[in-house]
């Protein structure tokens, strides 16, 4: 008699990796649950469901998952950014932000989750805050381009129209800049005629952009990265 033998959860998580590099959320979604139901019960699992239900915007889903992760891998720096991260798309912005700035979250070494803390201080009311973390930021990565973007926009709402023309310049004139994804030359340009006009008007309106208002996160799925674990597997 042929003896066959059960399935492997390890190549439905292989097959689901794969998905979720192709941006096949649905799939990459069925191949997870598949590989759960078969035993795959671990931290690294539910972050794999979880990055799935992301990528389909998801969040209730996506939310649960990750604090089953993080009940079981509490220090997990990878799990614990990414829950902040559904967090704020929850508007759960004190609790991402208390997250992102626990003792031992090292995020410094991630500008996606880094950039986040920054979205979660602006939130809640610490402007002052995110201008300089945001700042730190680009100092340390200075090729990444959301965090550019993102401290032009808080330099506009303070009106300082200086810093935020020399921040939307640099992502139009340096090549080394990565632009952020979704965002388009045009954005940047009228970014740059909005600071140009205001610096030739006395007592321009503060908030320009809305200062109390959430603004889009930069997404977890980053081109340079593809789709990887971040900051490990």
């Amino acid at each position: 008699a042929i003896k066959l033998c059960p399935p492997s959860p390890r190549l439905f998580i292989r097959a689901g990796r794969c998905a979720l590099r192709c941006e096949k959320f649905h799939t990459a979604e069925r191949y997870f649950s598949i590989a759960h139901h078969l035993g795959e019960v671990g931290p690294s699992m539910f972050l794999r469901m979880a990055t799935a239900e992301i990528g389909l915007a998801r969040w209730p889903r996506a939310y649960n998952l990750l604090t089953s992760a993080i009940s079981k891998s509490p220090e997990n720096t990878e799990i614990s950014g990414r829950l902040a991260y559904v967090e704020l798309q929850l508007d759960r912005s004190e609790e991402a932000l208390a997250r992102l700035s626990a003792p031992g979250t090292a995020i410094e070494n991630w500008p996606e989750a880094w950039l986040w803390r920054v979205e979660a201080q602006r939130r809640c009311g610490l402007h002052d805050l995110s201008f300089e973390e945001v700042k730190n930021l680009c100092d340390r990565y200075p090729s990444y381009g959301p965090g550019w973007l993102i401290m032009g926009d808080i330099a506009l709402n303070r009106q300082d129209f200086a810093k935020a023309m020399a921040c939307f310049e640099r992502l139009l004139s340096n090549t080394s800049t990565h632009m952020p994804s979704g965002t388009t030359n045009e954005e940047i340009q009228r970014r740059l005629e909005l600071c140009r006009s205001s610096l030739n008007r006395v007592g321009a309106a503060p908030g320009l952009l809305g200062q109390g208002e959430p603004r889009a996160i930069p997404v977890i799925f980053q081109p340079r990265h593809g789709l990887s674990f971040q900051p490990n597997e």
